[in-house]
């Protein structure tokens, strides 16, 4: 499952006619690199698509790569979770949720297939003027919360 429903606004102007998802890195798109990089074990992509999804689907069509694809659409964006319910009678046994506008490397795809369920994060310093979400784990490591905030688009 592969969240690309958002209107891309920190990345303005570009995302004005662009999804940020299919901003081309390298004369490609983002959403591109992260299915290619997928292991062979996945044979269907769910996009959870919004805000100019129609060049979403237009670009990968119902099949890429060899892998089917299916869109849902999320007409209001209310988030992860939002976007997971409007899934769940299509998600079956094992399933890797995945945001479209991230650049992954398959090294980390493949560490979280070693567990039941795994978050991938990364750890970054925060400057005090943005607020970010954040994952909160225990001392074991386990993921215990996670608290959502709104970003503040940079100043260019």
């Amino acid at each position: 499952m592969i969240l690309a429903a958002g209107k891309g606004t920190r990345m303005q102007p570009l995302t004005y006619e662009i999804p940020k998802p299919m901003l081309p890195v390298n004369g490609r798109p983002i959403l591109a690199y992260t299915i290619e990089l997928l292991p062979k074990i996945f044979d269907e992509i769910i996009f959870v698509v919004g805000y100019l999804g129609d060049q979403i689907r237009e670009y990968f069509g119902d099949n890429y790569n060899g892998r089917k694809i299916t869109y849902i659409r999320q007409n209001e964006l209310l988030g992860t979770g939002h976007a997971l319910t409007l899934c769940q009678e299509i998600l079956k046994d094992r399933f890797l949720v995945m945001m479209g506008d991230d650049i992954y490397c398959a090294n980390d795809i493949n560490h979280c297939l070693e567990y039941e369920r795994s978050v991938l994060v990364k750890e970054v310093l925060v400057e005090q003027d943005r607020n970010y979400g954040a994952m909160l784990a225990d001392a074991e490591g386990n993921l215990v919360d996670i608290k959502e905030t709104e970003v503040k688009a940079p100043n260019f």
